[in-house]
């Protein structure tokens, strides 16, 4: 069984997993650039990825990324064409 992850983590994974930058996501977070480069390395070994975008990707396989889905559930409904009434 994989170990479940801190809420600072998942904090951590659903910033990344809609795109914005480490910088940002240390400010969102209030925390150090440092910090959050030991959770994002946490994170890495956690799910065997060699970068963020693989990290992300097997997260939102795991179904562990909620931010991801979201995002990509409302991306999916604004593509969508308008049905006729």
């Amino acid at each position: 069984m994989r170990n479940a992850l801190t809420e600072d983590e998942r904090r951590v994974l659903d910033l990344l997993a809609v795109g914005l930058p480490m910088h940002d996501v240390a400010q969102l977070l209030r925390v150090s650039d440092r910090v959050l480069q030991e959770r994002v390395a946490r994170l890495l070994r956690h799910y065997g990825a060699d970068d963020r975008m693989s990290m992300v990707a097997t997260a939102y396989r795991r179904g562990d990324a909620p931010g991801l889905r979201r995002l990509a559930r409302s991306v999916t409904l604004a593509r969508m064409p308008d049905r006729p009434g």
